[in-house]
């Protein structure tokens, strides 16, 4: 370039017969190249008479170059001869990014055979180092290939499944438990970690390795590392049917469970260490407790002389003086209502449970979750809120996993109902049993009730 003459901004090229028109903040974007200092006064290009730059160059892989400058991506016909004429001129540019890209691109179409137990498979390098911390990856990088095939001296029925997940990220298991277990072995050898998470829950809704790692975490039974204890399914709504009977007949008695739900996008769910059971005609506790006892006219020494008369779910009850006198005395004395009235009705929970009418069981380690929200927030994990003065779950014929109580003029903090594809479940964050994150309301859906697109429930036993 002259002292003194400029490169115009809009900038006309003749690459060995083909002509491109780009900007000069192109050609110069890669500072290091040998195109900037082209285009730069370190250079004296002068255009041809029909304002063109000449460039002495083959100019069939020259718009790949522009393209890669332009955007910062490559996309490519296939070809090895193709990835190895366009690596030349990128040297001859000196554009360094595009490059080492090329060189990853050439790296993924090399070719690995395996001889894996006598079964033959064909991959390529990329595919055996996506899981760069697995022992797969390490066992590639240290192969000795033999006659160009890598030989590993394990059983190879059901290495397809470990390449296709490797491939596209999707796991498909055999038909049969042996087989499945099978594979699980195989993948504890070759240490591909998202393939032993997958397997440890196996959910159809529930697919995020991520998000999986996490509600594995949480679960108090379950040994989070390479040695995992697969939770089994007992029942998916989808296939063995969305009634309530479909869930009991299934789910009752099977000891600590977990369940997923999706509503639409949204994927939430609960835990709980006590078992489903069918409970015909399940009568609740009691949501309200009215009475005149300890209320400010009743002075507290005559406390006990009185025989209080108790409203319990709109039906009257006498409460045994003696009842009165050992249990709420303390109430008495400090003329506490509000918590006379929640040991009323702990003592008439009793009751019910005692005549095997009540649906409801106490947990200490149940939670709700949710790994989908309209909020967009992280995976929430919602523990209970009294941890021995609750009941976490409710049992009933009529509908599907319960969580949480109904006292206090609030619904279950969540309740899949029957058919609950095409009936509406409800979720209530303002239900005291658990603690929702403050300030969200309809936290799992965005709304209080919803339909069921589908839900899994899981034994961990």
């Amino acid at each position: 370039m002259q002292h003194g003459q400029s490169i115009p901004s809009i900038v006309k090229l003749n690459v060995g017969g083909d002509y491109f028109t780009t900007s000069l903040q192109t050609l110069t974007k890669d500072r290091n190249s040998m195109l900037a200092a082209m285009f730069s006064e370190r250079f004296e290009m002068k255009p041809c008479e029909d304002g063109a730059f000449f460039i002495d160059r083959d100019g069939t892989h020259f718009r790949f170059i522009l393209n890669y400058l332009r955007t910062g991506k490559l996309t490519l016909p296939e070809g090895a001869t193709f990835l190895k004429e366009l690596a030349e001129e990128a040297e001859f540019y000196q554009i360094q990014g595009l490059l080492d890209t090329l060189k990853l691109m050439e790296d993924s179409l090399t070719s690995v055979k395996l001889n894996v137990g006598g079964h033959i498979f064909t991959t390529s390098l990329q595919t055996l180092t996506k899981d760069p911390k697995s022992r797969l990856a390490a066992m590639i990088a240290e192969g000795y290939a033999e006659n160009g095939t890598l030989f590993f001296d394990r059983d190879g029925k059901h290495f397809r499944f470990i390449l296709n997940y490797l491939r596209n990220g999707e796991l498909v298991l055999p038909d049969d438990a042996k087989s499945v277990k099978e594979l699980e072995t195989e993948a504890q050898f070759y240490q591909i970690e998202g393939i032993l998470i997958r397997l440890s829950l196996f959910s159809e809704i529930l697919t995020n390795e991520e998000h999986i790692a996490v509600l594995l975490s949480w679960l108090p039974y379950h040994e989070v590392g390479m040695e995992r204890h697969p939770l089994r399914l007992l029942y998916r709504a989808s296939q063995d049917g969305f009634a309530a009977e479909c869930f009991h007949s299934r789910c009752d008695n099977k000891g600590p469970t977990l369940t997923i739900v999706k509503s639409g996008k949204h994927v939430f769910g609960g835990f709980t260490e006590q078992s489903w059971k069918t409970v015909t005609g399940a009568q609740a506790p009691p949501r309200s407790v009215s009475s005149r006892v300890g209320t400010k006219k009743t002075r507290p020494e005559r406390a006990a002389e009185i025989e209080p008369t108790v409203r319990v779910n709109e039906e009257l009850f006498q409460i045994p003086l003696k009842v009165v006198a050992v249990r709420f005395s303390k109430c008495f004395r400090r003329q506490t209502f509000s918590r006379l009235e929640m040991l009323l009705i702990d003592y008439f929970r009793d009751i019910i449970s005692s005549t095997g009418q009540s649906g409801y069981s106490r947990c200490t380690e149940a939670f709700l979750f949710s790994m989908v929200n309209p909020q967009g927030l992280e995976p929430t994990k919602i523990p209970l809120t009294y941890e021995s003065g609750w009941q976490g779950i409710y049992s009933s014929d009529s509908h599907g996993p319960t969580f949480g109580d109904q006292t206090y003029s609030f619904n279950y903090a969540l309740k899949i109902s029957d058919k609950a594809h095409i009936s509406c479940s409800e979720s209530d964050d303002r239900n005291r049993t658990y603690h929702f994150p403050p300030g969200r309301r309809n936290f799992f859906t965005g709304t209080s009730s919803f339909f069921v697109t589908d839900y899994e429930v899981f034994s961990l036993i």
